[in-house]
């Protein structure tokens, strides 16, 4: 189903609010890296990370109902995947979800998709402009090439 620009927009708002919960809410101090409430709940072993799954796949739900391409959504699902494994790995899974931030990846694809689709796009020339061009870009070619014999012949 495809929305109206204020849809979408509207959309990419509420998922750009979920990615930051989800991946960036919270910052180190001293360290300065961020991390969201999927690394603290993928701390509970596997049922962490299918919570953390079931969270990313709610943004695949949003982005099927904007209507992106089943290219875009296919790698939506690789990203979730590619979390949701990392994560089962004890304790390099837990510094992987901090690493590897799966819904603001996504959101990142959706919105480039939304920001092609809502900008305007521009008007195609037709094959009779390319061939004027290109006569045009012949004559004035002829013309430069006359004119230097001319000056070439009056100096010899």
């Amino acid at each position: 189903m495809s929305r109206s620009p204020e849809q979408l927009q509207a959309g990419l708002a509420r998922l750009d609010r979920l990615a930051v919960l989800t991946d960036a809410q919270f910052r180190v101090p001293v360290l300065g890296f961020r991390f969201g409430i999927e690394a603290l709940i993928g701390l509970i072993p596997v049922i962490g990370d299918g919570i953390g799954a079931l969270i990313s796949l709610y943004l695949f739900i949003e982005a099927s109902r904007m209507g992106a391409p089943w290219r875009l959504r296919v790698r939506m699902l690789g990203n979730i995947l590619l979390d949701f494994v990392i994560g089962l790995l004890p304790l390099v899974g837990d510094i992987g979800d901090i690493a590897f931030k799966a819904n603001t990846r996504n959101v990142a694809l959706l919105r480039r998709w939304a920001d092609a689709q809502l900008s305007p796009v521009p008007e195609r020339t037709g094959w009779g402009a390319r061939l004027l061009t290109l006569l045009l870009v012949l004559v004035l070619a002829w013309a430069c090439y006359w004119l230097v014999q001319q000056f070439v012949g009056a100096w010899m």
